[in-house]
């Protein structure tokens, strides 16, 4: 039995003859293999015990640990458990001291020596902010460009996620079978708690990847990839060219942190980061992949010190949230403010706007959804690219 997709209502066979969009110019081929280098960008919101976790799993569990450099943009409260403090707690190393000084303030200061003591340490770098500072997502994985060197690769997971064995020799052979340099592997990941479901040679779930195939229009007008994945892929021979992208999981060339970087603007928002980042990409001409084996597992429980999203956004600043939402409906081309000349808000938006390969209309045919209609891709579904 060949490549099949399970849309969440019925299987489909595989086409896997599309390298990229068939409205797209043939992919570029992929360029000459540089140092092999690879940047895993991780967010962390008050979740320093798992995001330690993280990290550990993603040096332990690499093939070439050497090529591997981690960039955390931390928001945390002082009394909170630090990535990296908790990190090197693993391996017996203090790396920090914390001092209350007065009722409302604690003093942290770092403990000579621990770069040498800690593994790998001087292959992690850290923007720290205050908790209080944070304004959502998208802005906590913006500041990750700012850490990123001249790595090859680069990654982009949760801070609570772990990684196969030899994730970092998988995710190249998979970004490499799919001959596009703009290539980007990504799904929405496992849960961790079902791990030995799909790793296990008996496992329940074994073989099967996760593959988002459903797209719905929200409330706010703005499409939303169904999360978890509403689907599954087996028997894939090679990447099966994607109609979503996921935050929780991405693989590429590096050059897309150049070519669309995260929008520092949209603040204070959260479940558009998807749908936004997708089409800055795609009408740059990426196309995204979901991989032939599971990368990494996803940890959807909640947060062990009971800390979650919910803390940034109900102190969010309501008039910066409005810009934000504005600008993206701006963005998709769907504003309807009076007075405003859609074309030049487009072209104010610079490089956090849409790219010029390929249109917003190609892309909405491509997904098989109408904004303008608010038509979800129900009834247009094509999960497995016939």
């Amino acid at each position: 039995m060949g490549p099949r997709v399970f849309n969440g209502d019925q299987w489909e066979d595989v086409s896997q003859n599309a390298k990229s969009s068939k409205v797209a110019q043939v992919p570029i081929s992929q360029s000459a293999e540089g140092d092999g280098t690879i940047f895993v960008g991780i967010p962390s919101f008050r979740d320093g015990k798992r995001c330690a976790e993280t990290i550990r799993s993603i040096f332990e569990n690499a093939k070439d640990p050497d090529k591997v450099v981690i960039g955390v943009v931390e928001q945390n409260d002082p009394e909170d458990v630090f990535c990296l403090s908790a990190y090197c707690d693993f391996y017996g190393v203090k790396t920090i001291n914390k001092k209350k000084i007065r009722e409302d303030m604690i003093k942290v200061s770092k403990v000579e020596g621990r770069e040498e003591k800690c593994p790998r340490y001087n292959q992690i770098r850290l923007v720290a902010l205050f908790n209080i500072a944070a304004n959502g997502p998208i802005g906590a994985r913006a500041l990750t460009r700012k850490i990123l060197g001249n790595e090859e690769y680069c990654m982009q997971v949760d801070a609570h996620t772990s990684f196969v064995k030899h994730w970092d020799m998988t995710a190249k052979s998979e970004w490499k079978q799919t001959e596009n340099e703009f290539a980007v592997i990504s799904n929405v990941p496992a849960a961790k708690s079902e791990f030995s479901s799909y790793e296990s040679l008996t496992g329940s779930k074994y073989g099967e990847i996760p593959h988002q195939c459903h797209v719905r229009i929200a409330d706010n007008n703005i499409p939303e990839f169904i999360a978890p994945a509403d689907g599954y892929a087996v028997g894939l021979e090679k990447p099966l060219l994607s109609h979503t992208w996921s935050s929780a999981f991405s693989f590429s060339k590096c050059h897309i942190e150049e070519i669309a970087p995260y929008d520092p603007f949209i603040q204070y928002v959260f479940g558009a980061e998807q749908f936004i980042r997708y089409a800055r990409l795609w009408t740059r001409g990426y196309d995204v992949y979901t991989p032939t084996k599971n990368i990494v597992f996803h940890d959807y429980e909640p947060n062990p010190d009971g800390h979650d999203i919910k803390e940034w956004f109900k102190n969010r600043r309501e008039r910066i949230r409005k810009q934000s939402l504005s600008r993206i409906t701006t963005f998709l081309g769907i504003a309807s403010e009076e007075g405003v000349n859609i074309n030049v808000a487009h072209a104010n938006l610079g490089i956090y706007g849409l790219g010029k390969r390929r249109t917003m209309k190609q892309l909405q045919h491509f997904m098989g959804i109408d904004l303008a209609k608010r038509s979800n891709n129900f009834a247009n579904l094509n999960c497995a690219n016939k």
